[in-house]
């Protein structure tokens, strides 16, 4: 036994010695950390030692984290070079640098400084309470006098009072690296920086790319951060001078852990450890939607998420190409209406609250004001817009951009104001008043002339008068009068000159053609000889650009016939003022046409840029149009004047250079001048073409196949024509790459593999375009796993997919075979829809089966997401399991059908997000979810079936997406770009998590931190608030009285609370909604279920309201229940007029509460008989001498006064002499009593378990029927029995005891009977009190 405990203790203190022989926060020279050893902070915040992130991963690293149960690491010192094994060793080397070597003694990474200014001085590496690493001198712990620190290399995450920004002396600079993966903290392709460019800003790159843009700082906050300021958890500052620049930021709650890091995904968070959960939560992120995405709507564009679709045009501005925003492709911004004319007017427009634009190559005063800002940017015609650089007192400092203005969104709330400039022509009414302005001062100063003029006059006149008689002074006189006329006379030449001068400003001022005809002259001066045209000319040859000499029109303007004076007959192209191109492209464009003069190449004879028209003249072509010189028959493409000189190398030469130019990957192929160049030289080698633009390259299904279609064609030197179908009879199969293609060419089915790297191979529906995107999938759980598969209409006249071993792996399984002796064949529609059905009834009514009825991820045009409410069938979207694995992943889109329908998305069983219940116009969560160029939602809801659904609006192909993120998207198309682009989510930022802030908390994206409580409520528990942690949510400050007064306070421009508890009418208007939830004391708010016109219907929650979101636009009204006191009003008065009301519908007396009071002693303990669930009952007496039981209802009660009314009447009506009678009620001064006779026999109690003689009131005198006496019995069973439902009311009640001749039902099971069998009777586990249960005797059964 001894020697048992001795081997216990001796192996315990042997681990213990191993962990903690090292449970020092400071390594020193002579010492080592080895793998299993560690380095811990002084208050145990922090751990330094070797780690693996991974469990299938033999790397590690050596690292710090936070000394917390979830091990957080935060800091890698050889994140790109990891050791392979465990024999990593970290000490301080002979050089006096940090040192990590491996198994071989190698070092594999290392402090490298050499600053050792003190070689006789020791030292040591620490590990601080920051979490920073430091190697210092011993005794020295100043940080200046660090030799070296982790702070200075930052992996992923910044630490409070770690630095992220530029020492702007030495250019040494602090950044934040994502980690490649979850696993792997080797650097990733995100980066999180201080771009120090012009005004300094904090931005986010992947590689070379911008991504995203927190924004300069503004004094407060960086400007694209709304909601980033101190708070309880910390305070963030920015430091800027001549020395550095840098981000920063200090805890404000020591007990908060809480950190900023750069995530794999390139989302730069700010995380919080929630100590009861011991879980990390987001407290913000700098990107919080679409809209942070880098310049996503382009140059001068401006994005508000709370759009659809977000981007628009500054004011002033107009899309570079109407074409790519229709196809939702913004990347290419807009450009202005009119040009600036720097010296003739231009002015600013004020754009209120956005982000600012970037500010990489903007210019930084902040000494100056706004008013200084603006005349300087004035005066530099390269200046394009200013703002204040610090908004703090009013605003200071100034920031002018000289580019493009990028990145502009939208905020909420704390955004900046900037000033854009604009041409006087946009500015409208402010230059009016400019002009105004100018026109009065020239009519005053005229005045003013007149005025001096009279006054000089008048002087000289009148000193004539005095003075000329006397002839001393006529000389004097003669002197000062000529004086006085030529004073007169200057001043108002002067006043008269300036007026002109002005006058011919203004007018050099107004929009002219000067700069045009200046165009034109570069042009003619450009190293060319190309003819410029007068405008009169071109309008008299083309007959002033009528209809009849119009040949055409093209996406930048008409085409016009005309002939000059000598009779050359030209093609004038016209341009539209509605056309992008600006003077100095178009000059461009000219320049490079006229150089591409070619034989092949229709000429250009010159151009026009005059009277605000921009112009070029071709000669005509004699061949009449392009259409038919192109698709004309062959004899005519040849020129007459070439048809003897042609070259068989010429021609097949210039089909090469064709075929290089419809290589359907636009980045193959040749730019124009290599065009010229290729047709021009023969020497020129032309490289092999690719696949065309055009090409098909599809096989069919069998070769007996008589299915009619479009013909496409393929060729490398022969044309071979194949036939397309969208059609499988049943006599066809599809196997391997045959597949089937829809008739408009939009949907293709067939097999494929999700990646190159899988064998696996699905049966699957995409869309026909360059980029293969997989909507549909048949066998999503079941793989082929090679080319095996055919899919073919099997016997039973079903879809069947089968494997190399004719095995049925998928079928449609559909017993809809009403017509045996009708064919059923399968067909793909351009819906994208795969359906079965009969070839004689395409009506989709009769479809046998449809793969729209089981949707995966994918929501396309003319799907149903929702319920058959009468057969209960559901369609859902579910994600892939990842993005190479089609078979469900963890999310799913669905309409749950409880209360009031809604769209949701739950993880497994775990609700993630809600977008809400439709409002008539959107849902509710989703306030940008509206109709649009692309798409439009609707919303489906009767008795048969509940669905949503959408329409496309135009040409641009769209989708819905159940990501495998679980994140529910709108995708378009852009054709420009071939891919994908995201036109809006669902779930836009962190408030969009299923309820973020708890009960009866709202979560507002713009605040920090987000949640808060709904007003009139206060946090369940105030720490863990503290902590941000808000899962607990809110509870009421005072509680509801349903009988004393409450009211309701209006909740403005929410997401409604979740309606799977709610109950909805849809023929209730709002006032009557209220009337009806403020009789039921369970109903917690209400609101209209559909907002249009106005609003209808009513919608009322009868639970906790949970996930509540604050929106600044489009958001719904709620009606919140409160307390009278949280209102700040009573409706006692109201409440009490119900006293009249029971009296007048009922002769029912009512007592005063002083009656009741003196009655009752003013309710004193001597007189109370007992308490109950809804409060106590007291005896009293009243004057006249009669004595009364007074049941006094509790005010923590939740019934309300309409049932506390009908409660009333219908005891009232329930008078029976086996009933205590009810003598009125009292519903004053916030209490609510019943009055009822008393019962002489004492107590309830004493009557109910007295003996047995006590049962029998005296007054009934004569001897009891046994029949009366089983039939109360009965009755009494029923009223106890287990199930609520099948208990009488109490109407039916006093019909039974009434009348003998109703027939009573059989009693079930009472509420109160026990049915468990426990232990086994030999089994004594528990001691109580001892029951048994007997048909005959009472039974005591024990309680467990």
């Amino acid at each position: 036994m001894r020697g048992a405990f001795l081997f216990v203790f001796l192996c315990t203190s042997q681990i213990f010695i191993i962990k903690c022989s090292t449970s020092t926060d400071t390594l020193r020279q002579n010492r080592s950390i080895l793998d299993n050893q560690t380095v811990v902070s002084a208050d145990e915040s922090f751990e330094l030692g070797f780690f693996s992130p991974s469990n299938y991963s033999n790397n590690r690293y050596l690292g710090v984290w936070f000394k917390i149960p979830k091990k957080t690491v935060v800091w890698v010192a050889n994140r790109n070079n990891p050791l392979t094994d465990s024999s990593g060793i970290l000490k301080i080397s002979e050089n006096r640098n940090l040192v990590l070597l491996n198994g071989t003694n190698s070092v594999i990474w290392s402090s490298v400084e050499s600053n050792h200014s003190k070689a006789d001085n020791p030292v040591i590496a620490q590990l601080l309470n920051s979490g920073n690493l430091v190697l210092r001198y011993e005794g020295k712990d100043d940080p200046d006098s660090y030799i070296w620190q982790s702070f200075d290399y930052p992996t992923d995450t910044l630490l409070a009072g770690m630095k992220l920004g530029w020492n702007l002396k030495t250019g040494f600079n602090r950044n934040l690296t994502s980690w490649k993966n979850d696993k792997d903290p080797s650097t990733g392709d995100f980066t999180g920086w201080i771009d120090p460019r012009g005004f300094p800003q904090m931005v986010v790159n992947q590689g070379s790319n911008r991504s995203a843009r927190a924004g300069p700082w503004n004094g407060l906050r960086f400007s694209g951060s709304f909601e980033l300021d101190p708070n309880q958890v910390f305070i963030p500052f920015f430091i800027f001078n001549t020395d550095q620049v840098y981000a920063a930021y200090n805890r404000t709650n020591g007990s908060i852990i809480t950190r900023f890091v750069m995530d794999t995904t390139g989302i730069l968070t700010q995380l919080t450890w929630s100590e009861l959960r011991m879980i990390w939560t987001i407290l913000q992120t700098v990107q919080k939607d679409r809209c942070d995405n880098y310049s996503l709507c382009g140059a001068y564009g401006v994005c508000n998420i709370d759009n659809s679709p977000p981007c628009n045009c500054l004011e002033g501005f107009t899309p570079k190409s109407q074409e790519d925003w229709d196809q939702i492709d913004w990347t290419g911004g807009c450009i202005r209406k009119t040009q600036l004319g720097c010296l003739n007017g231009d002015g600013f427009v004020e754009v209120s609250s956005v982000k600012v634009p970037d500010t990489s190559w903007s210019f930084l005063s902040i000494t100056m004001t706004l008013k200084e800002c603006e005349r300087e940017c004035l005066k530099n015609c390269s200046c394009v817009a200013y703002a204040n650089s610090d908004i703090r007192k009013g605003g200071s400092g100034c920031v002018m951009w000289f580019s493009d203005l990028l990145d502009i969104r939208i905020a909420p709330t704390n955004g900046q104001d900037i000033y854009l400039r604009l041409a006087a022509s946009e500015l409208g009414n402010q230059l009016l008043n400019k002009s105004f302005l100018s026109d009065f001062t020239d009519l005053v100063l005229l005045q003013v002339i007149r005025q001096h003029a009279m006054t000089f006059s008048f002087l000289s006149f009148e000193h004539i008068e005095k003075m000329g008689k006397s002839g001393k002074k006529r000389r004097r006189t003669a002197v000062v009068v000529s004086l006085s006329i030529f004073l007169g006379i200057l001043l108002s030449g002067l006043a008269i000159w300036f007026i002109i001068w002005r006058a011919r400003r203004k007018q050099r001022g107004k929009p002219e053609n000067k700069s045009c005809e200046k165009d034109t002259d570069e042009i003619q001066n450009n190293e060319l000889d190309l003819p410029t045209f007068d405008f009169l000319t071109i309008a008299k040859a083309t007959n002033n650009f009528s209809l009849d000499n119009k040949v055409g029109e093209g996406g930048f303007g008409p085409v016009y016939k005309g002939k000059l004076v000598n009779g050359q007959e030209i093609a004038v192209k016209r341009f539209s003022k509605k056309s992008g191109q600006g003077v100095q492209e178009f000059q461009n464009e000219v320049i490079l046409i006229a150089k591409l003069q070619h034989r092949n190449l229709v000429r250009l004879l010159g151009c026009s840029i005059q009277r605000q028209e921009t112009m070029l003249i071709y000669e005509y072509m004699p061949n009449k149009s392009l259409d038919q010189f192109i698709f004309g028959t062959a004899s005519k493409l040849i020129d007459t004047s070439i048809e003897d000189s042609l070259q068989a190398s010429e021609v097949l030469r210039c089909i090469h250079v064709g075929l290089l130019c419809v290589q359907q990957r636009p980045e193959e192929r040749p730019n124009m001048p290599y065009v010229v160049l290729m047709l021009s030289s023969e020497t020129v080698s032309l490289p092999q073409p690719n696949r065309p633009g055009f090409y098909n390259e599809r096989s069919l299904v069998g070769a007996d196949s008589s299915s009619s279609g479009k013909k496409f064609c393929s060729t490398d030197i022969t044309v071979t024509c194949i036939q397309a179908t969208d059609t499988l009879t049943g006599t066809q199969s599809i196997t391997g790459s045959q597949t089937l293609v829809s008739a408009g060419e939009t949907f293709e089915l067939g097999f494929f593999s999700p990646s190159n790297s899988s064998n696996n191979r699905y049966l699957g529906i995409w869309f026909k375009i360059p980029n293969k995107t997989v909507v549909w999938v048949a066998n999503r759980n079941n793989a082929l796993v090679n080319s095996s598969g055919l899919l073919k209409i099997d016997e039973n006249r079903n879809l069947a997919l089968l494997n190399g071993t004719n095995s049925v792996i998928w079928s449609s399984s559909s017993s809809n075979d009403s017509k045996a002796d009708d064919p059923v064949i399968a067909q793909l529609l351009d819906s994208g829809n795969f359906v079965l059905r009969y070839e004689s009834n395409n009506d989709s009514e009769s479809y046998i089966w449809q793969s729209f009825d089981y949707p995966l991820d994918s929501l396309l045009d003319g799907m149903k997401l929702g319920w058959n409410l009468e057969t209960g069938f559901s369609r859902n979207l579910t994600s892939w399991k990842n993005d190479n694995d089609p078979s469900p992943g963890e999310f799913t889109a669905w309409i749950d059908p409880r209360g009031f329908p809604q769209l949701v998305v739950d993880q497994g069983s775990i609700r993630v997000s809600r977008a809400g219940p439709w409002n008539g116009v959107r849902f509710s969560g989703s306030p940008e979810l509206n109709s649009n160029a692309v798409f439009s939602p609707f919303f489906a809801f009767n008795k048969e079936e509940v669905y949503t659904a959408f329409e496309q609006s135009g040409s641009v192909i769209s989708r819905f997406v159940m990501d495998p993120s679980g994140v529910l998207q709108v995708l378009t198309w852009n054709d420009g770009q071939l891919e994908w682009s995201i036109l809006q989510t669902v779930q836009k930022d962190r408030c969009d998590s299923y309820s973020v802030c708890g009960a009866y908390g709202s979560c507002d994206i713009n605040d920090s931190p987000i949640c808060s409580c709904l007003e009139g409520f206060m946090p369940k528990s105030q720490q863990d608030w503290d902590q941000i942690d808000w899962t607990g949510g809110c509870i009421p400050k005072t509680k509801l009285n349903c009988l004393k007064g409450d009211g309701f306070l209006k909740v403005e421009s929410i997401k409604l609370p979740d309606t799977s508890g709610s109950v909805v009418d849809t023929t209730m208007n709002l006032k009557e909604c209220k009337s009806e939830c403020l009789k039921n004391c369970s109903c917690v708010a209400y609101a209209n279920s559909d907002i249009r016109n106005g609003g209808s219907g009513c919608l009322m929650w009868f639970s906790d309201l949970v996930d509540i979101k604050l929106f600044s636009v489009n958001g719904q009204d709620l009606y919140l229940r409160m307390a009278a006191s949280e209102l700040g009003y009573t409706e006692y008065n109201a409440r009490e007029g119900y006293t009249d009301e029971i009296e007048k519908k009922l002769e029912l007396p009512t007592f005063d509460f002083l009656s009741i009071t003196a009655a009752t002693n003013s309710f004193s303990l001597e007189n109370k008989l007992g308490e109950g669930g809804f409060g106590s009952v007291y005896m009293g007496k009243l004057e006249n001498g009669k004595e009364i039981a007074v049941k006094r209802l509790s005010q923590r009660s939740i019934q309300g006064i309409n049932e506390f009314q009908n409660e009333v009447i219908l005891i009232a009506k329930l008078q029976h002499r086996n009933l205590v009678r009810l003598l009125g009620c009292c519903i004053q001064r916030q209490e609510t009593i019943l009055i009822y006779e008393y019962m002489p026999n004492k107590s309830l109690d004493s009557f109910i378990f007295g003996k047995a003689l006590n049962l029998i009131d005296t007054s009934m005198g004569e001897p009891l029927l046994a029949s009366e006496v089983l039939r109360c019995i009965q009755v009494g069973l029923l009223c106890v029995q287990q199930r609520t439902e099948d208990r009488p009311d109490m109407p039916y009640v006093v019909l039974m005891l009434s009348s003998e001749t109703v027939s009573l039902p059989q009693p079930k099971q009472p509420g109160y009977y026990n049915e468990r069998s426990l232990v086994d009777a030999d089994q004594a586990l528990f001691t109580g009190r001892i029951f048994s249960s007997n048909e005959v005797t009472m039974t005591h059964t024990g309680g467990r």
